[in-house]
């Protein structure tokens, strides 16, 4: 691994292990060390580690100056010191020093001051938790870098059953069901495997796997995993804290489309107002970072590498559950627990109820929940989970788009500092007349709703940024609507929307029932949305037409289709007039004739001469078939 990768120094060959807290980094750089320091074919060998403190770092390089051979210059506590003695150290020879549990982009510049090119062909391997700082150890070359992954199902058995029964023991077939939830709960980390199955070693009963096997990975026993997930924790900012921790809301598993997390970061306040930014560039540069430090996972990347979805790790996700319960961050109830209060004197902040079966309506209407210091409120549910409306006073966040239950807003309007308001699923078929009261809302959601009309007093609601609708029809005065950015509606209401100049990203729902009689199915002509940079098109086949002039600002153009044309044509027409274009991404449910034909016309547009710099991307499956 080492031998074949290259970074930018001349003469030192450098590769980082990166990957989550617990995946093994440690163990693979020291197996590999190892294997490389009995080749004998290095002068002088090290394995340092560094950790987060940044005052670690003068004892780093005695311990490295002492491993490579320098162990009489020891007791040097001058920093410029220790580097010129390890230069001199490693002038004339060629070295192997594995960096073990970086953080800081200080931490490495100064290691490097370390490290002389003297063309030896010699080896560091670093690790981290952090993806950017792996991509500057190793010049930001990706085959430099070396991501761990989970280790499979079948791996993880196999390791589990190692540390627990020993190596050729199988598990005992009365705990074989509790065996493969245990294993599962681990969610392919190594970490959580070896301390889980340690923790089991000795246990022959089934109530001990019940108790210690199925409990808490992070909270309920000392096996290491909450030490090193506090590492990473307590490395993050303040805002970066609050963040990770409003992931806990969801359910474990959950795939969280990141622009609703983004909006209801902001709505929420936790996002600063930085001079030359946008509050949602930088909630998206959040969201980033804790990626890049392998805390949140990405999903589906989008054309510009960042991910349309996340979702956080099993054991993470434990993890912070645990630390937002310690916090009173947040209050999560389960129809199989009633809500009870941590202390006296606990308040709920943000709510989010995962209510299962007949006892959700209990649990909602416990007697003693307070919501009336609530921010925000997260309904997972299948029945009357419904919090009442009165009871929110200062909520900021009423997100119910996973309630199957009947949905009552009569003191919708009384929530005064409401920003964000999803209903998207729900069996709602009206908003409140009033709805535009809430000066404040930000962003509206009610897609995949009975609404059928949006009351005209939408057009009062000054501070409205998204609108996400789909057959629902829209307010004649929508184009007064200035603030406006992100819009989803129906093909139908196109010609109202025109002018509104703000829109930067527009979204449109075409059923074939909408354009029956129009031979060119949605048309957009030389004038209006003049400001929109990201299209997305929804229809059941493709039928459009793009005149010149049209759009002249878009960049990013989504065709996500059910299926292609009967008599096997593109059905899309005019692409080349989309001059400022520069990503084009391609989607069908069905995966036949029309559909390959459609998508080799708009790859021809693609390699057109004025098109040469566009890439196009086309869903996995019609790719195998293409």
């Amino acid at each position: 691994m080492v031998a074949t990768n290259t970074a930018g120094r001349t003469g030192i060959k450098i590769v980082s292990i990166v990957g989550m807290a617990g995946a093994g980094k440690t163990t693979l750089a020291n197996t590999v060390y190892k294997q490389l320091k009995a080749q004998k074919g290095f002068d002088c060998y090290a394995f340092v580690s560094v950790g987060p403190k940044p005052e670690n770092i003068c004892k780093v390089l005695t311990d490295m100056l002492w491993k490579l051979g320098g162990g009489q210059h020891r007791g040097i506590v001058d920093i410029n010191q220790l580097i010129r003695q390890l230069r001199e150290v490693l002038e004339k020879k060629r070295y192997l020093i594995v960096v073990d549990d970086l953080w800081s982009s200080n931490h490495w510049k100064t290691i490097m001051l370390c490290c002389p090119e003297n063309s030896l062909e010699s080896r560091i391997i670093t690790t981290t938790r952090n993806a950017a700082l792996a991509r500057e150890c190793s010049s930001g070359l990706n085959e430099c870098i070396y991501n761990i992954n989970f280790l499979s199902q079948a791996d993880s058995e196999t390791l589990f059953l190692k540390k627990a029964f020993g190596n050729g023991n199988s598990c005992p077939q009365y705990l074989k069901d509790v065996f493969d939830q245990t294993v599962t709960m681990c969610g392919g980390l190594p970490l959580a495997i070896v301390s889980r199955a340690g923790l089991l070693a000795h246990k022959q009963s089934r109530d001990d796997w019940e108790r210690f096997g199925l409990g808490s990975l992070s909270s309920s026993h000392p096996d290491g995993v909450k030490q090193i997930l506090n590492l990473s924790y307590n490395d993050l900012e303040a805002n970066l804290k609050t963040c990770l921790l409003y992931l806990s809301l969801y359910s474990d598993g959950t795939k969280i489309e990141t622009e609703s997390l983004v909006r209801r970061w902001i709505a929420e306040g936790f996002i600063p107002v930085l001079r030359g930014a946008t509050t949602e560039g930088t909630a998206r540069s959040y969201l980033n970072d804790l990626v890049k430090r392998n805390l949140v996972q990405p999903l589906y990347m989008n054309h510009e590498n960042v991910p349309r979805y996340c979702t956080v790790h099993l054991v993470i996700h434990d993890f912070i559950v645990c630390k937002s319960k310690d916090e009173n961050f947040t209050t999560l109830v389960d129809a199989q627990q009633q809500y009870s209060p941590n202390n006296n004197s606990s308040t709920i902040r943000r709510l989010s109820l995962k209510n299962r079966g007949k006892q959700a309506h209990t649990v909602v209407r416990n007697e003693h929940m307070d919501l009336s210091h609530a921010r925000s409120i997260t309904v997972f549910s299948n029945s009357d989970p419904m919090p009442l409306l009165t009871d929110l006073k200062v909520v900021r966040v009423l997100d119910l788009e996973c309630c199957n239950g009947p949905v009552c807003l009569d003191s919708l309007c009384k929530l005064l500092l409401l920003r964000y308001l999803s209903l998207r699923g729900t069996d709602i078929n009206e908003l409140p007349a009033t709805i535009g009261e809430l000066k404040w809302l930000e962003t509206l959601d009610v897609r995949s709703t009975k609404v059928k009309e949006l009351p005209p007093s939408i057009a009062k609601l000054e501070k409205l940024t998204h609108l996400l609708t789909r057959s629902t029809k829209l307010p004649g005065k929508i184009a007064e609507m200035k603030a406006l950015q992100t819009l989803s509606c129906s093909v139908n209401a196109m010609e109202q929307l025109r002018e509104l100049t703000k829109v930067r990203e527009l979204e449109i729902f075409c059923d074939e029932a909408e354009t029956q009689g129009n031979e060119t199915g949605v048309t957009f002509t030389g004038d209006g949305f003049q400001g929109v940079k990201q299209l997305c098109i929804r229809s059941s086949s493709p039928s459009m037409t793009f005149e010149s002039g049209a759009l002249p600002d878009v960049q990013v153009l989504e065709l996500r289709f059910q299926e292609g044309l009967a008599d096997k044509s593109s059905g899309v027409s005019g692409i080349e007039y989309l001059l400022s274009l520069k990503h084009i991404y391609v989607e069908f449910l069905q995966h036949d004739a029309g559909a390959m034909a459609t998508v080799d016309a708009i790859r021809q547009v693609a390699n057109a001469p004025n098109h040469q710099e566009v890439t196009i991307m086309v869903n996995e499956e019609l790719q195998k078939t293409v």
